[in-house]
């Protein structure tokens, strides 16, 4: 086993377990890639998509590592906002 460096700052899990996707999870998840790839948006943040991460009431859900913050009924603007104060745009 080797272990890996990696240049990401952040982590972005992108919860779309069925509950998720059915409130919005794909929208979210579009929006906050969409931001990341602007430009001077910097490359040091990288999503995952997950399955479900048992907060399916409260979805979509997004978790920020190493921060360990858990972000639930995100919307498509507030993951825009979310990545804009990542990259240093606004204030979240």
């Amino acid at each position: 086993m080797r272990k890996l460096n990696h240049p990401f700052m952040k982590q972005l899990f992108l919860c779309s377990g069925k509950s998720c996707i059915r409130n919005g999870a794909e929208d979210v998840t579009k929006s906050i890639r969409d931001e990341i790839r602007q430009p001077n948006a910097g490359h040091d943040i990288h999503t995952t998509k997950t399955l479900c991460n048992g907060k399916c009431k409260e979805g979509p859900i997004v978790i920020v590592y190493p921060d360990d913050v858990w972000y639930g009924e995100m919307t498509e603007d507030e993951g825009r906002k979310l990545i804009q104060a990542m990259i240093g745009k606004t204030e979240r």
